[in-house]
């Protein structure tokens, strides 16, 4: 249930009133001139200089902002607040009249110039996203894996059922002794860290002196269907983090996890530390979430009805189709991790509760992984919202690190330092309020990575020559990097089965 205050409705009901009849007067003056609209949107003079495109415009934006502020002001409790805040804002959103062609003087201006052709683009790129099922924000044909993204030299030096674990080739004549090992969502191709040369994440460890693993998640097919939460930490996480140390020969490595990455990394971290394992010496969490209490939008979309009825459907095994997830949850199509993953942590928020999970057999509680740790949040991400990644400062211990990017949440995470944009604040205490972290905080121009990189040189270990091969007599190469599962498809013509053929 929920509703609005009546005085507060009435109020808001008496200023759109005001407020439409000025700018109606302003409209009917002859000396008047457009009314200034201040949206990029309509940045463009095309809408000032033609009086009923600005009016037209205003009054969306009028509309708009009243909206928004009637949704802020509904009663109700948090949950049903934030959906309502959340479908309102995509409701205004898809009325602007900057999406139609009737109403867009951009649109029609470009539509004579091209001689139709801007139109004709147009519905051809309807037609193919309708054939493909989804909307297409970008050209997907314009990057191929290991031609212009995930470029980054390396080889595959172990493979499961559930990832390959790369290994680079280092691009310094020594690198430190203890390797680092990256562990990206499941939700993003892992080159989303190994974009092109220049904004490369992995690059840029590499050329700091760092033995780089990377995790490569295989794209689920139907015979991972009953893989579950504890499976992807097994297979995955242990397996990752048990290679690197033998191939690089330490006994501890850096670790570090991006979004879900590195929500499952921290599991896998603490179920090994209740076995008695303490395999890594530094961790670093890039836009995570350990407490989902705050969980953005994503959690919009998450209720006890919802979460139950996925359970039912495929709480026994299955998979999501892509259809679905390309709305959601892209990174877990296997029926029990994606059940397991909503219901435990954004439906109960219990991987913050000390003991509340056991994974792989052990209670999980994230204080006993306590080595130093980098957590890094974006200011404007609606993914993981920043507050949120600050609150993993409450639930580890040892050495921490606060820094906040600029922008959201890929933007914020891949700042490359070759570009210097942008800029990222730290701050040398870490009181309980986020509000407090930030008022003390201090702004440093550029990018994150080189804080970061500074920190983590502490624990890279002794520096040696580095390896002229990559894997060793256990983990030989199988075949260079960007690997086959990064390039598998939804339903490829072969699953993964004949990689694995049954003795």
């Amino acid at each position: 249930m929920w509703t609005i205050d009546p005085t507060r409705m009435l109020s808001l009901q008496n200023e759109y009133a005001t407020r439409l009849q000025h700018l109606w007067s302003g409209f009917l003056k002859p000396e008047g001139g457009p009314p200034a609209l201040g949206d990029k949107r309509f940045a463009s003079p095309a809408w000032s200089k033609q009086t009923p495109f600005a009016w037209s415009a205003a009054l969306y934006l009028l509309n708009a902002d009243f909206m928004q502020r009637m949704a802020d002001s509904v009663e109700a409790d948090a949950k049903t607040r934030e959906r309502i805040r959340f479908f309102t804002q995509q409701w205004v959103d898809a009325l602007s009249p900057s999406n139609f062609l009737p109403t867009n003087p951009e649109a029609q201006q470009r539509l004579l110039d091209s001689n139709g052709d801007s139109l004709r683009h147009g519905i051809e790129n309807l037609i193919a996203d309708i054939g493909k099922g989804h909307i297409s924000m970008t050209d997907e044909n314009a990057f191929e894996v290991g031609r212009n993204v995930g470029t980054s030299k390396g080889a595959v030096v172990y493979r499961n059922d559930v990832i390959e674990l790369i290994q680079y080739t280092p691009s310094t004549p020594t690198v430190g002794t203890r390797p680092l090992l990256l562990v990206p969502p499941f939700i993003n191709k892992y080159y989303i860290l190994d974009l092109q040369p220049e904004n490369s994440f992995v690059a840029h460890a590499v050329s700091r002196g760092h033995t780089v693993f990377l995790v490569s998640w295989i794209n689920a097919q139907p015979e991972h269907g009953a893989l579950s939460w504890d499976d992807y930490i097994e297979r995955g996480i242990v397996e990752a983090i048990h290679r690197a140390q033998s191939i690089s020969r330490s006994d501890t490595i850096n670790a570090l996890g991006f979004c879900v990455g590195g929500t499952i990394l921290a599991t896998g971290l603490a179920a090994l530390a209740g076995r008695g394992e303490k395999p890594v010496e530094s961790l670093t969490l890039m836009t995570t979430l350990l407490d989902f209490e705050e969980p953005g939008v994503l959690g919009v979309f998450i209720d006890p009805a919802q979460v139950a009825w996925r359970e039912q459907t495929l709480g026994d095994g299955g998979l999501m189709t892509g259809q679905e997830l390309s709305t959601t949850f892209s990174f877990l199509r296997p029926g029990p991790l994606y059940t397991w993953y909503l219901r435990h942590m954004y439906l109960q928020n219990e991987l913050r509760v000390p003991n509340a999970l056991t994974c792989m057999g052990e209670k999980i509680d994230l204080r006993r992984i306590d080595v130093p740790t980098y957590i890094f949040g974006a200011k404007e991400d609606h993914i993981v919202p920043w507050r949120a990644a600050y609150g993993s400062t409450r639930l580890l211990s040892n050495r921490l690190r606060f820094a906040l990017g600029a922008s959201g949440h890929i933007a914020g995470a891949i700042n490359p330092v070759s570009k210097n944009r942008r800029s990222y604040w730290i701050g040398e205490t870490l009181p309980a309020s986020p509000e407090a972290w930030l008022a003390a905080a201090v702004e440093h121009p550029g990018s994150w990575w080189n804080d970061w990189a500074a920190w983590l040189e502490a624990y890279k270990g002794p520096q040696r020559p580095a390896p002229t091969k990559l894997g060793d007599t256990a983990n030989p190469p199988l075949e260079p990097a960007p690997g086959r599962y990064v390039k598998m498809k939804a339903k490829p013509e072969a699953g993964v089965a004949a990689m694995f053929p049954k003795p």
